[in-house]
């Protein structure tokens, strides 16, 4: 009898997630507080159960005598709708196990072209392929042991011909090294992923706030655990062109288009297929390379509170009688600053494909030494076309003794050549107190810098654009204490002439830099 209690006992300690194909096992829990958990079981045992909580994205222990109620196992069409789409789908695809892409090797060399082993199945025309050659191993001196290879990548070739055993190519780029046969031919950064977020529409094409907050909140949350996103911005031209084509993007072989535009190895598609006021939500992770679809999820959505805000593009939704329109949920009168500190989610009207962190006063994008980088990140609203709107948008920054410096503006928001500039954009710099002796700068691209303040003080300050027709004014409210001496501003008076790159896709409003969002605040105005 105790030799059967003592195995009992030891079945119930071993991880349940653990099975033949080394999948995991979903569970979900109700504890007596009224809180449920759904997650990937770690180990159960007569006293605690532990599991990887998704949607905290971390391990709990609940004791025993805390659960009213265990499902194990817990369906995956259940757990999706438990959890919401976006929560399940970004955990499935973070189970998918690394996937080296093939490597080929050169053959033949001549004069112009490069013969290397990889065939019409593994590479396409126009393709670009890193080049690598073996240059020896690092061995412990001590040891023998075996520590790396040195493997520098020499050469960068464009895919030019494909065949059945073999392909062709040339030499692109910078690095024109003399190539030799036996040179290891891959893809650029074989085995990691980059994943580009498609808008999910509704099966009619049209974009909804529904399917809008889907692939926003799937983006996010991408981002924040290490996945590298395409930029929505980067995706807008082959939408464009894909609905121009009247192309379907849940078919895998648009996927693929979009994955080889883009640079992305995997791309997400879906649509809602809309039945009364319910629906269900189709989404797919598409391997760009292979054209397999690597992740299928699928989920019922109530569609009640659905909106038309636009097509699959992002371009607004146009009215009977032609004028633009939107439901997007700003005002068109006074309304209340949105605190970020007090949501787990950035206002309905902003968007970010950047790593965010949460502070107790508001958000700051994480990794200072990002700010110098090309990519460095921004959010953005959601509506791209406020060159065609009059607006006002307000943001309340703080600044660290480390900050450097906030950016608000309109325009694409991408860095152009370094850290304090961006490109087809207008925007103001505002230097922390604590650098740069808080100066305010009106920036345009390629236009000269012009300083027209100063904020010395410490505190929560006010910046806040206002469009009116055609002219754009950006005031400074230090210390946020409303109209008073130390305000200033400066005015566009033309901003057609000022800025005439801007249009109805590139012009959405932006905050970026190193200091502390407080909140923030949009009126659209008729």
């Amino acid at each position: 009898m105790k030799q059967i209690v003592m195995l009992l006992a030891l079945l119930l300690t071993v991880p349940a997630h653990v099975s033949a194909d080394d999948e995991a096992t979903l569970v979900q829990i109700h504890t007596r507080d009224g809180k449920s958990h759904v997650g990937e079981l770690i180990s159960t045992n007569s006293t605690e159960t532990k599991l990887f909580d998704i949607e905290l994205e971390s391990e709990i222990t609940v004791a025993k005598q805390d659960i009213s109620k265990m499902a194990n196992p817990f369906g995956e069409i259940a757990a999706a709708r438990a959890l919401g789409l976006p929560a399940f789908f970004a955990w499935k695809i973070r189970q998918l196990p690394a996937r080296q892409s093939a490597v080929g090797k050169v053959a033949k060399l001549s004069q112009a072209t490069i013969y290397f082993t990889l065939n019409k199945d593994q590479v396409k025309v126009g393709q670009q392929l890193d080049v690598y050659r073996h240059e020896g191993e690092i061995i412990d001196p001590d040891t023998g042991k075996i520590l790396a290879v040195e493997r520098p990548r020499i050469a960068r070739i464009e895919v030019t011909e494909v065949a059945n055993a073999f392909s062709k190519g040339k030499l692109v780029g910078e690095l024109e090294t003399v190539l030799q046969v036996g040179d290891e031919v891959e893809r650029p950064g074989n085995g990691e992923r980059r994943i580009a977020v498609c808008p999910i529409p509704l099966q009619n094409g049209q974009l909804s706030n529904l399917g809008l907050e889907m692939s926003e909140d799937l983006t996010t949350r991408l981002v924040n655990s290490g996945t590298k996103v395409v930029e929505r911005s980067a995706l807008d031209e082959v939408l464009t062109e894909l609905v121009a084509q009247n192309t379907i993007f849940f078919e895998p072989k648009e996927a693929q288009r979009i994955g080889e535009m883009t640079g992305a190895t995997h791309v997400v598609v879906g649509k809602i297929v809309q039945k009364r006021k319910l629906g269900t939500a189709y989404v797919r992770l598409v391997d760009v390379t292979s054209g397999e679809i690597r992740v299928a999820v699928s989920a019922s959505i109530s569609l009640a509170n659905a909106q038309i805000l636009s097509d699959a593009t992002g371009r607004m939704s146009k009215s009977t009688s032609g004028s633009s329109s939107t439901k997007i949920a700003v005002s068109t009168t006074d309304n209340e600053f949105d605190y970020l500190a007090k949501s787990r989610a950035l206002p309905k009207y902003l968007t970010t494909a950047s790593s965010l962190e949460k502070t107790a006063k508001g958000v700051r994008f994480l990794g200072f030494p990002k700010h110098y980088d090309f990519e460095a990140g921004i959010i953005k609203t959601r509506i791209r076309d406020f060159i065609d709107r009059n607006f006002v948008f307000e943001v309340l920054v703080t600044f660290g003794p480390d900050d450097g410096v906030t950016h608000i503006g309109i325009g694409s928001g991408r860095q152009d050549g370094s850290a304090n500039r961006r490109a087809e954009s207008v925007f103001v710099r505002f230097h922390s107190p604590h650098h740069g002796d808080g100066g305010v700068s009106q920036l345009g691209w390629q236009k000269p810098e012009v300083t027209f303040g100063h904020v010395r003080e410490p505190g929560v300050h006010l910046l806040r654009m206002t469009k009116e027709g055609n002219t754009l004014v950006f005031e400074v409210d230090p210390e946020h204490d409303g109209p008073t001496a130390d305000d200033f501003e400066t005015v566009i008076p033309d901003l057609s002439a000022y800025a005439p790159y801007l249009h109805a896709k590139n012009s959405v409003l932006f905050i970026g830099g190193t200091g502390t969002i407080v909140a923030t605040r949009l009126t659209v105005k008729p």
